[in-house]
């Protein structure tokens, strides 16, 4: 699903001029050889692009980046091979640089300076044959010319140093630079019709169905979170347990070479791109629309689940309006309609890879209509809506909740990150340990002195809320947790924590001035699991601080209402979504804004 969906997205952004053609591969290029007319070196030009990236300390640091460059498909087999316009320095020159002794010999133990050097002048002057402008006839002079043992002390290649082995390299006319060998009409017209002619067939592609040259080894995927820096691997088989009927490497998989060289370009191209990829712990997350306002489409889904922000002032302007018109709506209980800019019927992909050595494997994909997509992510965002809460968090906000705040090496499960962004995209039931885990932290985490963190925030509420009801919803039962403080509620847990709440404000009223400990500090997480054992000696404490608080009539009379609904029994224990509602109901109501003077439980 996911080749065939890299595919048709190739095929669009082609169709837009975004990827390069069939036949060729982007390069990144630092310096121009120049060559003479009688192919001598005059200079090596660096084209590299400057950039400034803020530092430490209010510093800029300043980066060189290689110019990205469309050159013919460049070859990604393993040991020597051949490339017309080749950009790799052991070919073109034949000489291997020493750190150490800061020179160029043309020898080495393998000889494959020499061997690839002999390949490449071999090779790219049977391609040229026949060809003349000025800069091919340059160029052709320099591979007769260029003799590896003498040009050891070449001033130009001497002045690279370090920069020689690891940069490519393009060529150009001396004193034109913008004549280049890369751009040469005669030159890419026979590299492209030599590409016409390939009508050799040994299968049938199993993903555009039709006759096919199969692709014995894939193109690399690069910017992958922790995979390789050449990049990795989707489809191989080098074992032999993997191959059968004598078929090896990529013969076993059926995919033509022009599929093959879709799905990469188009992966690679989703990977450079900052509003088609993001990062879930060592996962990496693609994700494009099928069709021509793919940015739009992508945007949008990006600022919702991600919160990444977006740089076109008029996009963003537009997506918080369509975002949060379809929070409303669910939120009221309305249908949800979208405005004409969005076709709902868009077919929308998300995928995480996660590279295992030079392979990648596919941790999650789902495939689904914009449309669908858009009304589960508004049901999410209504689903965790709270008193307290001024924007529906991301995916990394409610990840930062499931851990410690004092812990260093902690990490979310992975899987339940997964099945998270699943119940988000699809609308399905959160994950158990979801619920479990938040509860946990909202019973284990302390409030700290500063007021920087809260155990009980407006995001880990939500949270809890989110899940209760969903899971609540999805089996046919009525919601029974709202946005804000519902005093029409009698469920017994959300009573309970209602009344600690109560219980806590009273003793605050009681105290002069701010407390070291109170009773949440000390009974929250036990009243939260044996409510009748806990509460009833809070009782009795309470009326101690009703009696000394200068509003204790009021907490009196708040009390006695929630233990009239009570029926003045209290629940010996509680199960793991009772305790949900006990941190809600406390919740709502310790926040909860009283519109009286004589209250002082102000919203925080």
């Amino acid at each position: 699903m996911l080749i065939k969906a890299l595919c048709d997205y190739y095929d669009l952004l082609a169709s837009q001029g975004k990827v390069n053609k069939d036949g060729y591969s982007t390069v990144g290029l630092s310096y121009l050889v120049a060559l003479t007319p009688d192919g001598q070196i005059a200079d090596i030009i660096d084209i590299r692009i400057k950039k400034e990236i803020p530092a430490k300390k209010d510093t800029v640091k300043i980066v060189y980046n290689p110019l990205p460059v469309a050159l013919p498909l460049r070859t990604q087999k393993p040991g020597i091979d051949l490339n017309i316009i080749e950009h790799r320095s052991l070919y073109i020159f034949g000489l291997n640089y020493d750190k150490s002794t800061g020179t160029f010999t043309p020898n080495d133990a393998t000889n494959k300076a020499k061997k690839s050097h002999e390949m490449f002048v071999s090779g790219n002057l049977a391609f040229i044959e026949n060809l003349s402008s000025p800069i091919i006839d340059a160029y052709r002079n320099f591979l007769s010319n260029w003799k590896p043992e003498d040009e050891t002390e070449n001033p130009c290649l001497t002045a690279l140093g370090n920069a020689y082995s690891g940069a490519y390299y393009g060529f150009c006319l001396d004193g034109r630079p913008d004549i280049r060998l890369n751009e040469d009409k005669q030159l890419l017209e026979k590299w492209e019709s030599g590409l016409s002619q390939q009508t050799e067939t040994d299968a049938i592609c199993a993903i555009t169905g039709e006759s096919c040259k199969t692709a014995k080894t894939h193109n690399k995927l690069k910017g992958l979170m922790g995979g390789q820096a050449s990049g990795c691997v989707l489809v191989g088989c080098n074992n032999d347990s993997e191959c059968s009927y004598n078929k090896e490497q990529g013969y076993n998989s059926g995919i033509s070479e022009a599929a093959m060289k879709k799905y990469t370009e188009a992966f690679n191209y989703l990977t450079s791109s900052r509003t088609h990829k993001t990062l879930i712990d060592d996962t990496t997350v693609i994700f494009f629309a099928l069709s021509d306002k793919d940015d739009e489409y992508s945007d949008l889904f990006c600022e919702e689940a991600f919160g990444l922000g977006i740089d076109r002032d008029d996009t963003e302007k537009g997506l918080k309006r369509i975002l949060e018109d379809a929070r409303l709506a669910v939120l009221n209980g309305q249908k949800l309609s979208f405005p004409a800019e969005i076709d709902d019927d868009v077919r929308f992909i998300i995928a995480g890879l996660k590279p295992n050595s030079s392979r990648v494997s596919v941790k999650f994909i789902y495939n689904t209509k914009f449309g669908t997509l858009l009304k589960n992510m508004a049901q999410h965002s209504a689903d965790i809506s709270i008193l307290g809460m001024t924007k529906t968090p991301n995916i990394y906000q409610i990840k930062r909740e499931l851990i410690s705040p004092k812990s260093k090496n902690e990490k979310v499960d992975p899987a339940m990150a997964a099945k998270l962004m699943q119940a988000i995209i699809n609308g399905y039931t959160y994950p158990s340990s979801l619920l479990a885990t938040v509860i946990r932290r909202v019973k284990t985490d302390s409030d700290e002195e500063n007021n920087s963190f809260i155990k009980l925030n407006s995001t880990r509420a939500g949270i809890i809320k989110a899940c209760v009801n969903r899971k609540e919803r999805l089996e046919g039962k009525k919601e029974e947790l709202t946005l804000a403080l519902d005093k029409q509620n009698t469920n017994a847990a959300y009573l309970c924590g209602r009344l600690f709440a109560l219980l806590e404000k009273a003793q605050q009223d009681a105290s002069s001035g701010p407390l070291n400990r109170t009773i949440k500090d000390a009974y929250f997480s036990s009243a939260c699991s044996t409510p009748a054992v806990i509460l009833t000696k809070l009782l009795k404490l309470g009326q101690y601080h009703i009696s000394k608080g200068k509003y204790g009539y009021y907490w009196q009379g708040q009390i006695g209402e929630v233990m009239s609904l009570l029926g003045g029994e209290l629940p010996q224990t509680l199960s793991l979504t009772d305790q949900g509602k006990f941190i809600i109901g406390y919740y709502h109501q310790f926040y909860y804004k009283e519109n009286t003077a004589n209250c002082n439980s102000k919203l925080q």
